[in-house]
Order: C-alpha cells, then structure tokens, then sequence
C-alpha cells in the first residue's frame, strides 16, 4: 500500500495543482469562517449592529456600548476602535457609527470622545487613523 507521500510524488502536474487548490479552497473556508465568528463575538455588547460583521485578527475595542454598525462591516488584522467615555477624570459622551459596506484594511485606528462617523461604502486604507481628539 502506497503512503500519501507516494501517491503525491507519483502524481503529475495536473493532479498536483488540482490537489492544491482543493487545500486553498479548505483554508479560504476557514479562514473566512474564522472572521465570521470573530465578527459574532465583536457584535456582542455593541450598542446596535445590523448586517454581517467580519473581524480579522487582534481586534482592540474599547467602550463597545458606544459603537454602532447600520449594515455590513469587515475589519481586517490588527485594527483598534476606542469610544472613551472618561478620560484623566473627564467624562465624555462618545459615539462611533459605522454605515453600511465600510471596510478597515491592516492596522487602522479609530478613537471618539465625542462623534466619529464611517459613512456608507468607506474602505479605510491601511494604517489611517481617525479621531476627534488629540493624544494625550
């Protein structure tokens, strides 16, 4: 009986590409499920969220009940969202709103105080930073 190595080693190009894409298409599947329950877990806590949420790897959030989503959302890898409401003794009042079809790429930041509004079909390049509010 031949083991899986040989079998792969007696396959010609064809068979081995074929093979391949079978594996890619197995890893796109859970990599996409893998956002989707990544994006379940983001939802939860949120002060409103409709639509489909996906959630790449090493989300930040803070104030999670300060966050709202009206449609669908996909954040990719390390991304931070942060809706202070004290800071240094101050209180604020902030709110984030993501309209429909927004997409965060790689290592975005959005921080609020006060008002922070993504409008609908937003795709945020990677490494921006929107604020209301200074460092500090």
């Amino acid at each position: 009986m031949l083991s899986i190595n040989e079998h792969l080693v007696n396959l010609n190009y064809a068979g081995k590409k074929m093979i391949l894409k079978e594996i890619n298409k197995i890893v796109h599947k859970y990599g996409v499920m893998m956002s989707l329950v990544r994006g379940a877990i983001f939802r939860i806590g949120l002060a409103n969220s409709c639509g489909s949420i996906e959630v790449g790897k090493s989300l930040q959030v803070r104030g999670k009940k300060h966050i709202y989503c009206f449609g669908t959302l996909k954040i990719q890898h390390r991304n931070r969202i942060e809706a202070y409401d004290s800071h240094r003794g101050v209180l604020y009042s902030p709110k984030i709103i993501f309209k429909n079809g927004v997409t965060m790429e790689n290592d975005c930041h959005i921080g609020a105080v006060n008002y922070v509004e993504i409008g609908n079909n937003v795709l945020l390049a990677s490494r921006v930073y929107i604020s209301d509010h200074s460092h500090g």
